[in-house]
């Protein structure tokens, strides 16, 4: 049982759904304090979402969960109760449109292996951010590491046209000589 005087509130918390519809990489952006933060987090790891989809295929997408604390009882406010109507009626999730590449510089053949006639590829995962500017990168797929030290090199000065969320995508870089 809450104490009469136990204290409401809302916790905001951004949030990467993951293709697997798990919630991970959470960040309390907003609370009324700080006893408030672990329950919420708790609560949202438990959560599920359905994935984000772009040209038919399971994308990360940006969420910002809300969580409320009331006393058991309480009834919602006017201004809950036309919130929530509101919230059923406008879609969550923004449009996402696949980012496209402003420029692209193209990744060097490793020196060490000129001549060799190896051959390679390097899957890079980033994720773009609204600005156009990859922000992290982690190898998915690689050839070796001669091919993924020059990739990550010129994955890092792509620019994209800016976007209206943060999006995660992959590309593949071939490297031949």
């Amino acid at each position: 049982m809450f104490p009469s005087d136990w204290p409401e509130g809302t916790v905001l918390i951004r949030v990467m759904a993951g293709t697997d519809g798990v919630p991970r990489d959470l960040e309390v952006v907003q609370s009324p304090g700080p006893a408030f933060r672990e329950p919420a987090l708790a609560a949202v790891r438990q959560w599920r979402y359905e994935p984000g989809r772009l040209r038919g295929m399971p994308i990360d997408l940006p969420a910002l969960a809300e969580v409320q604390f009331r006393r058991p009882n309480a009834p919602p406010s006017t201004s809950e109760t036309a919130s929530r109507r509101e919230e059923r009626e406008t879609p969550r999730n923004p449009v996402v449109e696949h980012p496209k590449l402003l420029h692209e510089l193209e990744p060097d053949y490793p020196a060490a292996l000129i001549g060799s006639g190896i051959e390679g590829t390097v899957l890079i995962r980033m994720l773009i951010g609204i600005d156009g500017v990859p922000q992290t990168f982690s190898v998915v797929r690689t050839s070796g590491p001669e091919f993924t030290e020059s990739a990550l090199a010129a994955a890092k000065e792509w620019r994209y046209e800016p976007g209206n969320v943060p999006v995660q995508l992959e590309m593949e870089k071939a490297f031949s000589r």
